[in-house]
């Protein structure tokens, strides 16, 4: 559909519809979207983790590391050192 609009807006630059949609299409999934995704296991690492914990998506970032310390042969020290920051994190916001 993006390629079909980019095409439309090529023929008609002030197609209304066009423009709408792929401005829609391109806006960042909202804070209540990004809870509601399920995280498949494959995608549980520590770089999504932290892409988590760095757009201050703490419990989600937890829920990563749930995933992952149930990976044959995951790292559970450092795990356990990421869980405890992400927990003091979470409690530091609470007290704000």
């Amino acid at each position: 559909l993006r390629t079909l609009f980019n095409r439309i807006l090529e023929m008609d630059t002030d197609n209304k519809k066009a423009r709408e949609w792929l401005a829609k299409s391109f806006e960042p999934p909202t804070r209540g979207e990004l809870e509601t995704i399920r995280l498949s296991p494959q995608l549980a690492t520590f770089t999504l983790m932290a892409v988590l914990k760095s757009q201050k998506l703490y419990e989600q970032a937890l829920e990563v590391l749930a995933l992952m310390s149930q990976k044959e042969g995951s790292d559970t020290e450092r795990i356990e050192k990421e869980r405890n920051e992400l927990l003091a994190l979470i409690d530091e916001r609470k007290k704000r």
